[in-house]
């Protein structure tokens, strides 16, 4: 974990029966527009867990980081005075298979429902092949 690497860096976590089972990460960055913060980072959600937050839905209510977590990092970083809200995802064969399949998640499911655009396609980002998208919120 890289917690505490960056100023001002936020953690929001899932816990159930006592385990933590999903964990993200937000942060303000300035990286691509003034008053931005990166959220969804370093999320990851325990194997057994993963799309079990509750009934499958459009608004993602059944998984933790995107449905859960996101809400609260976007309300707590506009409360911060954030204007550009992003978060990365990591493109064709840098990543492992499971951020390769966040990619393709937010392709299929997030873009046509119009909660993000693409900012940035296959943009070398901390020595990794990665998408930048943008919340439609920020807009």
């Amino acid at each position: 974990m890289k917690v505490n690497r960056f100023d001002g860096d936020q953690w929001w976590g899932v816990l159930f029966a006592d385990q933590l089972v999903a964990v993200s990460g937000a942060y303000p960055c300035d990286d691509f527009e003034k008053n931005g913060w990166r959220l969804l980072f370093r999320s990851a959600t325990l194997k057994k867990f993963r799309s079990k937050a509750g009934q499958f839905s459009r608004n993602l209510n059944h998984d933790f980081c995107y449905g859960h977590i996101l809400p609260l990092q976007r309300e707590y970083a506009k409360k911060a005075g954030a204007e550009f809200l992003f978060f990365t995802t990591n493109t064709g064969h840098t990543g492992d298979k499971g951020s390769n399949r966040a990619d393709e998640f937010v392709r299929r499911v997030l873009l046509p429902l119009r909660e993000v655009e693409l900012y940035k396609e296959n943009f070398d980002y901390y020595d990794c092949k990665q998408n930048i998208w943008r919340l439609a919120s920020s807009n």
